[in-house]
């Protein structure tokens, strides 16, 4: 009796039946699998940023899944919509003309959709094209690779007041996440942006945005952000604000309980009002933050807008929020340090200078809230010096931000009366106050100021004052010579 062997030919046929029933049914099995996974990371997301993200509607398929991603920024009055394909593994060729590998868990493509009455808008301004277009690539182990688009813009809208001009490069976003060290991190490019109406034009380059982080032992998300623009020029019909060569940058990491936080801004040149300052250089180091209290405030933060969407007035609001806040203070900086070196700038009119120092002592969960005893465990230093042809710019600028909002109450007496004075006059006598009360001391053309506060007593100048004297004058809209201390 003879046995049928199988042939080598035969074995590669079975072998390649067994692979195409695995790779037309794994995607099914996989949809289950993607869905529950898609979920988590979705909320993994909304975690590090601090947003409510969350599936609205969800149709998984057999190779392939449908669903609608909402996005509530806090403060927004309106959410963000999301509309995704999910695409099922374990391969998807479409990636082989991508130059990547084809062998992937899932393919995520998206868009935003328009928002609820704003869609004719976004239809004359990317021409029918989506404004953001993304995909996400989810391997095996959990990782995610995210490139977005958005199409270039050079459209013209009419409006009562004459036409709206808007001109924009394409932007690229990309970000990845790890699941390993559940770290997220990415950049955003924008080369040219322009907008151009009767009343306004905007004209920005280079605009980079870059960011790294993680959710810290805290639930805070810890990392570190850059933005920088090689130009921004805003023109309205008065005036002219503009930038060059800016940078921001900031640092956040966790010791503990402990949350430090550096912030360095970097700017070659202003323009602002026809004058030009520069560099300018701001550098901000805020070291030992509570953490409890940091999730506290963001909690109440949450509260607070539910109780607006509820209606309760604002008045109430403040009043709620103040409270809370007493409470939560004094245990969020008893361990603070916050310090400000160097506030630099330069100009054609001269420059300042200046330093600030913050530390708490003595504060701890069983300090009474006492403003008295709260005033006793704060040290503060400030010490400043400026030009002063600057710094009768920037009382200038000062004077003329609050007559606008004088303009703007619609007092027509206020308006006279402020209008009946020569600017020049106003910050002579401004200045002169200053110096009279002591806050400002006056020498070789310069301008200076040192304020310090420790164990409850304040020296302004070499000079003793009352704290509380000039604490309690402050909240009553006033500001009075510097008491003498009892």
């Amino acid at each position: 009796m003879s046995t049928k062997r199988i042939s080598f030919i035969e074995v590669i046929i079975w072998l390649f039946v067994f692979l195409l029933l695995a790779l037309v049914i794994s995607p099914f099995g996989l949809g289950f699998k993607i869905k529950e996974d898609y979920s988590a990371l979705t909320q993994k997301m909304s975690d590090m940023m601090q947003v409510d993200i969350r599936i609205a509607k969800y149709d998984r398929g057999f190779f392939s899944s449908d669903a609608i991603v909402e996005v509530q920024v806090p403060g927004m009055p309106v959410s963000i919509q999301l509309k995704e394909n999910i695409i099922h593994g374990p391969v998807y060729l479409g990636l082989i003309n991508q130059g990547k590998s084809p062998f992937i868990a899932a393919v995520v493509k998206g868009e935003l959709l328009s928002a609820a009455g704003f869609e004719s808008v976004v239809e004359q301004i990317f021409s029918g094209q989506s404004a953001i277009a993304y995909q996400s690539l989810i391997d095996f182990t959990g990782n995610v690779d995210v490139e977005g688009y958005m199409p270039p813009v050079d459209t013209v809208i009419e409006q009562d007041t004459g036409p709206l001009v808007i001109k924009s490069s394409g932007m690229l976003v990309t970000s990845h996440y790890s699941s390993a060290d559940e770290k997220i991190s990415g950049e955003n490019k924008l080369s040219k942006f322009v907008l151009k109406s009767e009343d306004i034009n905007i004209d920005l380059n280079n605009l980079n945005i870059s960011f790294s982080g993680k959710m810290g032992e805290n639930n805070l998300l810890m990392g570190d952000s850059v933005l920088s623009l090689d130009k921004l020029d805003v023109q309205t019909n008065n005036e002219q604000f503009a930038l060059s060569n800016f940078s921001v940058s900031s640092v956040s990491t966790e010791a503990g309980m402990l949350v430090n936080a550096q912030l360095r801004m970097n700017a070659q040149e202003v323009l602002l009002s026809n004058q030009k300052l520069g560099p300018v250089i701001f550098a901000l180091s805020v070291n030992g933050l509570n953490a409890n209290s940091l999730n506290q405030i963001t909690e109440m933060q949450k509260s607070m807008e539910e109780k607006v969407q509820q209606g309760i007035p604002p008045e109430q609001l403040n009043a709620m929020m103040t409270g809370q806040m007493m409470g939560i203070v004094p245990e969020l900086f008893k361990q603070a340090v916050i310090t400000i070196d160097p506030l630099s700038i330069q100009s054609e009119l001269g420059k300042l200078e200046s330093s600030l120092d913050f530390s708490v002592d003595g504060l701890d969960q069983n300090a009474p809230a006492d403003p008295m005893f709260l005033l006793s465990a704060i040290n503060f230093e400030m010490d400043m010096s400026v030009d002063e042809a600057l710094l009768k710019q920037l009382v200038e600028w000062q004077l003329t931000a609050n007559e606008n909002k004088v303009a703007a109450t619609g007092n027509k007496q206020a308006r006279k009366a402020e209008a009946d004075i020569p600017m020049a006059q106003k910050v002579e006598e401004n200045l002169k106050g200053l110096v009279d009360e002591n806050w400002l001391t006056y020498a070789d053309a310069k301008y200076s100021s040192q304020i310090k506060l420790q164990q409850g007593l304040m020296m302004v100048n070499d000079k003793e004052v009352d704290p509380m004297a000039q604490m309690m004058s402050q909240m009553g809209g006033g500001s009075p010579a510097p008491t003498p201390a009892p």
